[in-house]
């Protein structure tokens, strides 16, 4: 049965005998070619695709279109998160590091007025000293002088220093004590001196401390006989037959003496 073939190169369409199927056969146009009847060749038409894949076909299109378009967005929705953090952390940055330059400024006001403050008290507690040390002063001058008024009508006459009879016995500083003071008195305080006359030093150089028994009222002479004791520094043992003892009154107690001004 003849059969319609298209022409390779000029794509025209012409009639061949069913006999010259694989065979060469020749166009018009001359060119030779071998005929194939492509319809008796293709067997059945195919058959439709079904509709469930189509409909598959078009899903995973759409699912592929859905994919990115969500991707895109959820990426302009991050890229929008990440500017306003950035912003926001820029803002509380900013916030921060103007309430630390408030903090700051409030700790150098704090410190400047606690500094001018501490100077203020300073100077106060300064002059309260000055005040002090020169009230002080005042009433140890004041104590001193009612001491002298005292101290300096108390006369020493003739030390002499008694060798023992044994040399197991003590040596004794004998002097005689006169108050030409107004007030009774029951005690010295003494600086002993114990010199030669031509030595630049002395032989023994202390002070004394004395209980007067009895006591010696104003206008009253009394011989006193005084031992140093174990631990006192006048030592009147090692002294010339020449050593001569001066004796000066430099403390003593009465009955209304006024006691020692204390720093307060």
């Amino acid at each position: 049965m003849p059969f319609d073939i298209r022409c390779e190169s000029c794509s025209k369409d012409f009639n061949v005998p069913d006999e010259a199927e694989g065979k060469k056969v020749k166009c018009p146009c001359g060119v030779a070619f071998i005929a194939i009847n492509k319809a008796a060749n293709a067997g059945p038409p195919p058959l439709p695709k079904p509709a469930v894949e189509a409909n598959q076909s078009h899903d995973v299109t759409l699912g592929k279109g859905t994919f990115w378009t969500g991707f895109k967005i959820t990426m302009g929705v991050l890229a929008a998160l990440a500017v306003v953090a950035i912003v926001s952390i820029g803002g509380c940055l900013y916030m921060a590091s103007q309430a630390a330059k408030s903090v700051v400024a409030d700790f150098k006001d704090g410190f400047d007025e606690l500094d001018s403050t501490y100077k203020s008290i300073s100077e106060e507690m300064d002059e309260k000293e000055k005040e002090w040390e020169a009230d002080y002063k005042r009433r140890m001058d004041e104590y001193e002088k009612q001491i002298r008024q005292v101290t300096d009508n108390v006369y020493t006459i003739g030390g002499t220093i008694i060798k023992p009879k044994e040399s197991y016995g003590d040596w004794v500083l004998s002097f005689v004590l006169s108050n030409k003071s107004d007030v009774p008195i029951n005690w010295i305080s003494c600086n002993v001196r114990v010199a030669a006359p031509d030595r630049t030093f002395p032989y023994a150089e202390g002070a004394m401390n004395y209980d007067i028994p009895g006591g010696l009222e104003p206008g009253e002479t009394q011989t006193l006989r005084l031992v140093p004791g174990i631990f006192s520094s006048l030592d009147i043992k090692n002294h010339p037959e020449d050593a001569e003892v001066t004796m000066k009154v430099i403390d003593a107690n009465w009955p209304d003496k006024p006691s020692e001004p204390s720093f307060k």
